[in-house]
């Protein structure tokens, strides 16, 4: 126990120079559920109970920093705009999340769909142009898979199924990932992608 509480104590302990820090009682998971039940009700709740537009929060095993306010980027970026680079990112949250590492998108031998998704992932973000195409494709695709919604049913369950359909359609050209077993995988993967990103272990989700 009281291994546990030192534990605690070293995790919600506030650095100097560091804005407040949100107490959290569950050791390495920190703030993640409850973030991830509500991202946006959260953010406000913890900087009016914290009084800071920043503050420092552990999510998933990191100490992660929230800006409520725009203006207070210069706070956490300390390099300039021009310099800040994106592939770093992509390529930890492809690593960590999708399980798809540096060597296998390097190699010649990594499978073409590897390759595929994460210079679109790069692209996408890097330049929302590229999103145009298939935006427009899975719109078109929606019109198709909303044929078959029931006329009353709970909006994001209703909605949900065709928007995932029409997406995995104008993804692949096909609609072999376009299927209620595919949609249930990616709504597990989908609850456990914060963890994953910020590095949880794979065991800690079984499917």
């Amino acid at each position: 126990c009281l291994v546990y509480l030192a534990a605690i104590l070293w995790q919600n302990r506030r650095k100097a120079g560091e804005p407040p820090v949100v107490w959290s009682w569950i050791l390495f998971v920190g703030s993640a559920i409850a973030f991830g039940k509500g991202p946006l009700a959260w953010l406000k709740r913890q900087a009016g109970e914290l009084r800071s537009d920043t503050f420092v929060a552990i999510i998933a095993g990191k100490r992660t920093v929230f800006l409520t306010n725009p203006d207070d980027w210069p706070k956490v970026l300390r390099e300039p705009p021009s310099r800040l680079e994106f592939k770093a990112v992509a390529m930890e949250v492809t690593e960590n999340a999708f399980g798809v590492c540096k060597a296998d998108l390097t190699s010649a031998f990594a499978p073409a769909s590897h390759k595929q998704a994460q210079r679109g992932f790069i692209q996408g973000l890097q330049r929302p142009d590229h999103l145009g195409d298939l935006t427009r494709a899975a719109a078109d695709g929606l019109i198709t898979s909303l044929a078959d919604v029931p006329p009353r049913a709970a909006l994001f369950e209703t909605l949900a199924p065709p928007l995932f359909e029409s997406t995995m359609r104008a993804l692949t050209g096909d609609g072999v990932f376009a299927t209620g077993a595919c949609y249930r995988d990616f709504r597990l993967f989908d609850r456990s992608f914060a963890f994953l990103a910020g590095g949880a272990p794979l065991a800690l989700f079984p499917t």
